[in-house]
């Protein structure tokens, strides 16, 4: 007996260690093997929960479609990871997804505008007509003065700089501004208004003039205004109108005084080329009745609200709409990928909805980067009423996604996504270009269209996999495992030689 003693049990130690070391070495590749067994070797459109068929307007080696909500909505991976384009044999083919905001010309959308102050004696008739002759109107810095004979049929100008362009005194009757030699259509007005702290509401009246004799009326009722409420101040001096090319915009106001006078205008220029339209997505909030949900601001009690947009689309503006008219209140909007946060605050401060002389008046929307977020909250302040018993609906909009893809093998294609543990498989439009040699230039927008939504696949597909052990951890099972079972191996035969 021991014999067999000093002859088994000295080898043991070396056994282990060398099985140890064996399984440090290949338990990694064993783990990865049967990871890479377990994969679905390749995917057909009947692996995904959704499908939907692609009709190609015309032909092209290059398609083009928009990605509407209800795929975001239908994907469960980020940035829509889980979409495929098939063909009609059912093999994938390229493609790549890219945002149409980054086609957009980056140019200033604003120009400033020389400012001339009109002096009373200047009113003119409703249809255009001049009353009386001008007896003269001047720039806002007094750098140029302006001496008019107006009548009719034509208006004689002269211009003063310098000294003699001082202002003539008198209150202002308007303002006339000039767009110079400018060729660009404007769409509106910023205008920016001198300080002061008391609120005011007051309407403006808008017109357009090439000679200063005949005007075309562009806004009879524009408002400007300053509100306050609590530590919040909001000014309305943006003033909208159709498109217009005119040299001269005159503004007026159909009564009473301006409350402050305007230090400066731009022009808010329509852009050279046109912007593809934002999609848009309206949600229905539920009121947050639990405290602990309702964040950082639970102190000062407020009305929570919870927004599930249902997919992450490229949300990059969002606005706010108050179900009370004619009201005011402090707000701040948040953003989250899931239900329970960690939340982050969008925006903070005065949301309204007003209306005056007929004219309704909005804070400007929300504008943030692409966010790509689930979630959103809302948290009204109560003072002053909050909103009432029924919840905002939050309006989100965003540039649409551009969906490109190869038109190679069997038509008609196939859109398919929403499976859950997918990788992405989308190139680059480069690549896609030197695959089928196209310059890239004039990729229309969307030269495809969707068909509706089918069910595809079962609803199984969009629960997550479970997560594979880690290489390291399933190695060390294996150790164990292999070392308890040589050691149970080796005592059977000690065990057996010794009865023997």
């Amino acid at each position: 007996m021991m014999t067999v003693k000093r002859h088994l049990l000295p080898q043991l130690p070396g056994l282990l260690a060398a099985t140890l070391a064996w399984l440090t070495i290949a338990g990694p590749s064993l783990a990865n093997a049967a990871r890479d067994a377990e994969r679905e070797p390749s995917l057909a459109p009947r692996d995904f929960a959704h499908g939907r068929s692609i009709e190609a307007k015309k032909p092209g080696a290059l398609q083009t479609l928009l990605i509407p909500m209800a795929v975001y909505t239908g994907s469960v991976e980020p940035r829509l990871a889980d979409l495929r384009v098939f063909d009609a044999g059912g093999e994938a083919v390229p493609h790549t997804i890219r945002g149409l905001a980054a086609q957009e010309p980056r140019e200033d959308l604003s120009e400033p505008l020389a400012l001339f102050t009109l002096p009373y004696g200047t009113a003119r008739a409703g249809d255009g007509a001049v009353q009386q002759s001008v007896e003269g109107f001047w720039r806002r810095d007094g750098s140029l003065r302006i001496d008019a004979k107006i009548d009719e049929k034509e208006a004689t100008l002269r211009l003063e700089s310098g000294a003699a362009a001082e202002p003539l005194g008198g209150r202002a009757a308007g303002y006339l501004l000039d767009t110079g030699e400018s060729t660009r259509a404007m769409l509106g007005l910023q205008l920016e208004l001198a300080a002061g702290d008391e609120p005011f509401v007051t309407s403006l009246r808008v017109r357009g003039s090439d000679d200063l004799v005949h005007y075309d009326e562009l806004t009879p009722r524009a408002t400007i205004a300053r509100l306050e409420q609590g530590e919040h101040r909001v000014e309305i001096s943006r003033i909208h109108f159709a498109r217009s090319r005119h040299r001269y915009l005159e503004i007026t106001w159909p009564q009473g005084e301006l409350p402050l006078e305007l230090v400066s205008a731009r022009a808010r220029l329509a852009p050279r080329a046109p912007t593809p339209r934002r999609f848009h997505a309206r949600v229905k909030g539920s009121e947050v009745k639990d405290t602990k949900a309702r964040g950082a601001a639970a102190n000062d009690e407020p009305q929570v609200f919870l927004y599930d947009l249902g997919g992450t689309a490229p949300v990059d503006r969002m606005q706010v709409e108050l179900t009370r008219p004619d009201n005011a209140v402090a707000a701040s909007l948040y953003s989250a990928a899931g239900p329970e946060g960690p939340w982050h605050r969008l925006f903070h401060g005065l949301i309204f909805d007003i209306e005056h002389a007929g004219t309704r008046h909005r804070n400007d929307t929300i504008a943030t980067g692409a966010l790509r977020q689930r979630y959103y909250r809302l948290e009204v302040s109560t003072r002053g009423g909050g909103v009432g018993g029924r919840a905002p609906t939050l309006d989100l909009a965003w540039r649409p996604e551009q969906l490109i893809f190869v038109a190679r093998g069997p038509a008609p294609f196939g859109l398919s996504y929403g499976r859950a543990g997918v990788e992405r498989s989308d190139f680059d439009f480069s690549d896609l270009l030197a695959i089928t040699q196209h310059s890239g230039r004039e990729l229309p927008v969307e030269s495809a269209i969707l068909g509706r939504e089918r069910a595809v696949a079962d609803p199984s597909v969009l629960d997550p996999p479970a997560l594979p052990l880690e290489p390291r951890t399933i190695a060390l099972w294996l150790a164990l495992i292999l070392a308890v079972a040589l050691v149970a191996g080796m005592s059977l035969r000690v065990l057996r030689q010794m009865s023997g």
